[in-house]
């Protein structure tokens, strides 16, 4: 069914395709801007101070591969099928052009405004039947023929500009919420670089305003700097009976996750009698993936189960968990870590318990420890509330635009003024 005043249209009856400018590895890095395909990926509407990349090109270059406004730009290659022919929009009257693994489309009579243009290959029809024309083995492919066979629902123009007013509203929300977190977190990062290291402190709290040196820097002088191997245990207690408890896996940024959500398949083994328990407020780590930052604090399940390739150890009743992950998460800590492995006598390249207890930490008293912990707890609270409504606003917008870019809701003068 075909809204009325709505027509099917191939893009290839009123857009021109052209792949972009290949060049030698020399030509990139100064001269005109050029759209790559992460430019692509990255933007629906595209400026040219979204643009970081140059390459030097000829004037006849410029000429044949311009990018003018309103030119529909389409990643023509791509490791998955679910990310082919993504397109981003340019918006900006400075013309640049674009590389080789970028298809440009130019059209021929005006049947799309230039912000409507950002939309309309978005549906979950249009994404479809690109996706569906896609070739390759080892990556997907995307020719000219293929976009120009694919078929989108075309409004009058003046239905496409009260179309995208009103999408154009919700990404107004989207952004701003986005900024909300990016405050956010920049706000814990310089909460947890002040907190974490004692230049800013709670005043029920200081006994002394004298600084010590340690080999990690400067703490307070009335805090402790010791080794985790003192305040910390390692435990090695496998599930010998093959129970049935959630397999975890440690993220870089998000600490534990359960295994099968994370990966959205089975990635561990069938016999998990070797696996490490994991309990409820119990620490972890892969040992051979610690340099990146993989820690995690056990908060998901009573008792979990990790690859034999982890470290699980439990602080002592002195330490605050909160705390001492917190400090352990920091990107200071990610690069003592790496020191570490690269220090290590395993072959491997691996940071196991021997080592690793060996780091220091600095100590303030367990009170303090306490607040440090729950007054960057409220900052990562408010940013998790701004990211679900942020996803819920993403959700809703998804929503409504599949509904006006297929006609199955349609918009009035009066719907663009409220």
């Amino acid at each position: 069914m075909v809204p009325d005043g709505w027509q099917f249209e191939k893009l290839g009856n009123f857009i021109e395709f052209k792949n972009g400018m290949n060049a030698e590895k020399s030509a990139y890095g100064s001269g005109v801007k050029f759209v790559n395909v992460m430019d692509v990926f990255a933007h629906d509407f595209l400026h040219k101070t979204d643009v970081r990349g140059s390459m030097q090109a000829s004037e006849k270059q410029r000429n044949e591969y311009s990018v003018i406004r309103g030119d529909i730009l389409f990643n023509r290659t791509s490791e998955t099928f679910d990310e082919i022919a993504m397109t981003a929009i340019y918006t900006d009257d400075e013309p640049i052009v674009f590389g080789g693994f970028v298809i440009r489309g130019r059209q021929t009579k005006k049947l799309l405004t230039t912000r409507y243009s950002g939309y309309c290959f978005q549906p979950k029809f249009v994404r479809r039947e690109l996706i569906r024309r896609a070739q390759g083995a080892v990556r997907a492919n995307i020719g000219q023929k293929d976009l120009g066979d694919v078929q989108i629902l075309v409004p009058p123009l003046h239905e496409q500009e009260r179309i995208a007013e009103i999408l154009s509203t919700w990404d107004r929300a989207v952004q701003a919420t986005e900024k909300l977190i990016a405050n956010c977190q920049a706000q814990k990062k310089a909460l947890m670089q002040q907190l974490l290291t004692g230049k800013n402190r709670y005043s029920e709290f200081i006994k002394s305003n004298e600084f010590q040196r340690t080999k990690y820097g400067l703490i307070p002088q009335d805090w402790n700097f010791v080794q985790i191997g003192s305040i910390a245990d390692e435990i090695s207690e496998r599930n010998v009976d093959g129970d049935d408890f959630p397999v975890l896996s440690c993220t870089k940024y998000d600490g534990f996750v359960s295994s099968l959500e994370y990966f959205k398949k089975k990635v561990f083994s069938d016999d998990t009698s070797n696996y490490k328990l994991i309990k409820y407020g119990q620490f972890g780590f892969p040992s051979n993936h610690i340099e990146e930052g993989s820690i995690g604090l056990q908060d998901i399940a009573d008792i979990g189960q990790v690859s034999p390739i982890y470290c699980v150890f439990q602080a002592s009743h002195e330490i605050d968990n909160g705390y001492l992950y917190k400090l352990l998460k920091t990107e200071h800590y990610r690069q003592i870590f790496a020191a570490f492995t690269n220090a290590s006598v395993d072959r491997r390249g691996s940071l196991r318990w021997r080592e690793f207890s060996k780091i220091y930490v600095p100590l303030p008293t367990l009170p303090e420890q306490r607040k440090i912990s729950k007054s960057i707890d409220s900052v990562i609270e408010a940013e998790a509330i701004l990211k679900t409504k942020l996803a819920a606003i993403q959700r809703e917008k998804t929503a409504l635009m599949q509904q006006l870019l297929t006609g199955k809701r349609r918009v009035k003068i009066e719907e663009v003024a409220a």
